[in-house]
């Protein structure tokens, strides 16, 4: 298992300055009933690199990582650091569900969250079906899938073939490093998302936690020592952003 701090010193070996929008909810502990709000933070991405982000909710092991629906579409990261949209209706209800952040400027450029629960609409969940990763690593997970699939909103165009083909590490959360913003805070905004239900973004001063958008079910921590937690590697997450791999690849940690 890798230290957080190897993975910051790989990056500052390679001269590689990361400021992307760091996951930081759901947490491994977040449960979210269907039709209940789903909520997702980060902190702001600080370099003005991400200001047409897009989040898909995922599924699968950290090697084949398995695209399900598209939930938010141009999402400026730069100033949003919460979306909020209708838990949609999976299978099945399970500890095996994350989201990938991504970007145009930059496709390689991959972030994820930790493995989080969607529960049905009472609760009710099933262990993970899998509790061994293809490499060997005990980190549960399984496939899940839209109970209707034609619901479903494509990737975007720009992630065609580069789907699931990045492996991790490690099994731990986000491995995002991004230092500590100091953008100031903006208006709220809006941005297109998957499905027609309401979606809502709101902004927080990246300095303080990211704003609460709205009332999610379960236990959707998101407290700084979680975030922080979340982004050191060795937890549960299904995968590690591309910009580490390379880092590490640069100074020969795989």
């Amino acid at each position: 298992m890798i230290a957080a701090a190897a993975v910051v010193a790989a990056l500052a070996g390679a001269g590689m300055v990361v400021a992307a929008p760091n996951p930081t909810e759901p947490s491994s502990t977040s449960v979210f009933n269907v039709g209940a709000q789903c909520s997702i933070k980060w902190d702001a991405d600080t370099l003005g690199q991400w200001k047409d982000m897009n989040i898909q909710l995922m599924t699968g092991d950290n090697w084949n990582m398995i695209p399900i629906t598209t939930v938010a579409q141009n999402i400026d990261a730069t100033k949003e650091t919460s979306f909020t949209y209708p838990c949609p209706d999976v299978t099945p209800n399970s500890a095996i569900y994350f989201y990938q952040f991504s970007h145009p400027e930059n496709k390689t450029e991959l972030l994820w969250t930790t493995r989080f629960t969607i529960a049905d609409a009472k609760g009710a969940t099933t262990p993970p079906t899998e509790t061994t990763q293809p490499d060997g690593q005990s980190i549960p997970w399984g496939k899940g899938a839209l109970t209707d699939p034609s619901t479903a909103v494509p990737p975007p165009a720009y992630l065609t073939g580069t789907q699931g083909t990045t492996p991790s590490t490690s099994g731990s959360s986000s491995v995002s490093v991004a230092p500590a913003s100091t953008s100031a805070p903006a208006s709220a905004g809006s941005s297109s998302a998957a499905g027609s239900a309401t979606q809502s973004l709101t902004t927080s001063r990246a300095t303080s936690r990211p704003a609460s958008t709205g009332t999610s079910s379960g236990t959707a921590s998101a407290a700084s020592s979680t975030a922080s937690a979340n982004a050191a590697i060795g937890n549960v997450a299904p995968g590690v952003m591309a910009v580490v791999g390379a880092a590490f690849a640069a100074v020969g940690l795989f």
